[in-house]
């Protein structure tokens, strides 16, 4: 096999001696492209690689990448030049690319990898390309770079370490628990950080599609702005992993193969897809860029299938599905991503019911979701939005009570949270299951779930609810005495209505002027303005966070207290306190002392607060 290729080879680079004195473009790249096949054929051989300090402009190389179905297709691949230096002092090679349609498309999203040779030999991976382009001018990670991830294999298997940061397309809301932003000027600054801020143009990571089966417009939304940062763009793709009809060779994963990364299986499939660079055993190279640059990994890898490379006036991109998982990408870096092929990933299984009141009718959706922490939540809250949207049909105008039960890997108590919201927007909001994805936001340690369940009963007639105001009997209490308030409603309908609510003093209460509060639950405070000092505590927060259809009366103290690692400083001098927190912001760091008393849950979503003073005397005594 090696002689063939070097007699190939010999003939490739000394045309002369087949007596020609000219090759045309088209020979040219027949020639490269058998050499190349040769190469792919021969998996027992060495890679054979050109460094990039043997890269010269003006050489002429050949790149593979599918376009359609499963097997790779060429494309030229002419250097323009060479720049030293160019990012974390590695060397980046230009190139204008052409063929396969690429004068007419530019460089296509999902090429990310494309392995490119010259007279055989692999320089590398089509990996970057400019924002706005209107040529297809794209930058070359070399190959030596990339087998970084061989020369140095990652330590250990994981997806282990600090919890994600919320993504800038999402901001957060009710207790640190993450809400998408539905405003525009949001959105476009999530769009910026892959774009180019106010339109720079500036030589980028090739975007990531996210192949979308199973999921409407709505999802592509919230996906496309919570996933702006890590440089993937989201599209409904149809398609369904090893349901889907797939082309010969799909879980091929060799140089020029498509290669997936399925986030979500099952009744929804969310996969993103690149293309594989190089192949040694079970061994993969491929992007030639970082996917979330977590190092050591354990993210699901398949191969997958084109359907059509599509270009746009805005984009060019592939249309696709993933195939069955392989293995996992087990090391993700700057230069690259590595996969082993065979490995096993992590999956949580999601089930979700939905009932529709008015037809009785119950659907049921099943799905795993990789267990990538970048990843998870977002993935988690497309699934349980989804459900709604497919279960609902128009899915406007909805009132949504839900119920989830999750277990988490490696912590005792489970997750148990009951919640009614109001819906208009034809997508789930996310308060509504802030209680599982703020789980992945916390700032204490990494969560894995084992299993989430979720049921959810849906209505069409709004029930939203205002708290206009709230009269009380008398004005003075003593402890353990009953307060009857009146809370006074406002519907939707505009529609007025009273609703009793009985609650007692605490019997501890010390005498003094005091207000009642009360809250609807989609305005309330979160349930303790002392900041979590452990992961327990801050699960406390969660499952305690006030329902959006509940009234919550708290006794609100006139005095101020200064919550620190998890407990609250009370009656404190302010000199005392100042020495504890040794110079923090104790404005920023204070709050109104507050005791929970009453909870009342009512039939709709509640908004607004009111408050009334109260005076609390001594006990009477004789």
């Amino acid at each position: 096999m090696r002689s063939s290729l070097l007699i190939l080879r010999t003939r490739c680079e000394n045309p002369e001696r087949n007596g020609r004195k000219k090759r045309t473009a088209f020979t040219r790249m027949l020639l490269s492209a058998a050499v190349v096949l040769i190469c792919f054929a021969s998996a027992a051989d060495a890679l054979e690689i050109m460094p990039v300090t043997q890269v010269k402009a003006g050489m002429k190389g050949v790149g593979y990448s599918v376009f359609k179905g499963a097997k790779p297709e060429p494309f030229n691949a002419d250097i323009i030049a060479v720049i030293p230096n160019w990012k974390y002092g590695d060397t980046l090679i230009l190139a204008r690319l052409s063929g396969a349609n690429l004068e007419f498309s530019g460089v296509i999203a999902g090429m990310s990898g494309s392995p490119v040779y010259i007279d055989g030999k692999l320089i590398g991976a089509v990996a970057y390309a400019w924002t706005w382009a209107k040529e297809p001018i794209a930058g070359i990670q070399p190959i030596e770079y990339m087998k970084r991830l061989w020369d140095n294999p990652p330590l250990e298997k994981k997806n282990a370490g600090a919890p994600p940061a919320a993504p800038p397309g999402l901001k957060f809301s009710r207790a640190g628990q993450t809400a998408p932003d539905s405003s525009r000027q949001d959105a476009f600054t999530a769009a910026a950080a892959v774009t180019g801020q106010y339109g720079e143009i500036k030589l980028a990571p090739i975007k990531t599609p996210l192949l979308l089966s199973g999921m409407s417009e709505e999802a592509v939304t919230f996906l496309s702005r919570a996933l702006a940062p890590y440089n993937m763009f989201p599209m409904q793709a149809g398609g369904g992993g090893e349901t889907s009809p797939q082309a010969p060779g799909v879980d091929d994963l060799g140089p020029g193969s498509v290669i997936g990364c399925p986030l979500v299986t099952g009744d929804f499939v969310a996969a993103a897809i690149g293309t594989v660079t190089a192949r040694d055993g079970d061994r993969v190279l491929a992007f030639g860029h970082p996917f979330f640059n977590g190092g050591p990994s354990a993210i699901p890898m398949s191969g997958g299938e084109i359907f059509h490379a599509m270009s746009t006036y805005e984009e060019a991109f592939k249309i696709g599905a993933p195939g069955r998982v392989l293995g996992v990408v087990n090391d993700d870096r700057i230069n690259a991503i590595g996969g082993k092929i065979g490995a096993q990933p992590e999956f949580f299984d999601v089930a979700v019911a939905v009932r529709d009141e008015a037809s009785g009718v119950t659907k049921k959706f099943n799905a795993k979701i990789a267990q990538v922490k970048e990843m998870a939540p977002m993935m988690l809250i497309s699934v349980i939005g989804q459900s709604v949207k497919s279960a609902s049909g128009a899915g406007n105008e909805l009132m949504v009570g839900v119920r989830i039960d999750a277990d988490i890997e490696d912590f005792p108590r489970a997750l148990h949270y009951d919640d009614l919201y109001y819906q208009d927007s034809g997508f789930i909001t996310l308060d509504s299951i802030a209680a599982v994805a703020a789980l992945f936001y916390n700032p204490f340690r990494e969560v894995k779930l084992k299993n989430v369940r979720v049921a959810m009963t849906i209505s069409h007639k709004r029930k939203t609810l205002d708290i206009t105001n709230v009269r009380i009997s008398e004005g003075k209490f003593r402890p353990g005495d009953t307060v009857r308030a009146v809370v006074r409603l406002k519907s939707f309908e505009e529609k007025e209505f009273t609703k009793e609510i009985k609650f007692k003093i605490p019997a501890d209460a010390r005498p003094g002027l005091f207000s009642l509060s009360f809250e609807g639950g989609a305005s309330a405070s979160q349930p303790s303005p002392v900041p979590a000092a452990s992961f327990d505590q801050y699960f406390d927060q969660i499952i305690k966070w006030p329902a959006q259809n509940s009234i919550t009366v708290k006794l609100v103290y006139p005095d101020k207290a200064v919550g620190l690692e998890g407990r609250e400083l009370q009656n404190l001098p302010l000199t005392t306190t100042g020495a504890i927190v040794q110079g923090a912001d104790l404005a920023r760091m204070s709050f109104s002392r507050f005791e929970k008393i009453s909870v009342a849950r009512l039939d709709g979503v509640i908004s607004g607060a009111a408050s009334v003073p109260i005076t609390i005397e001594k006990e009477f005594q004789q």
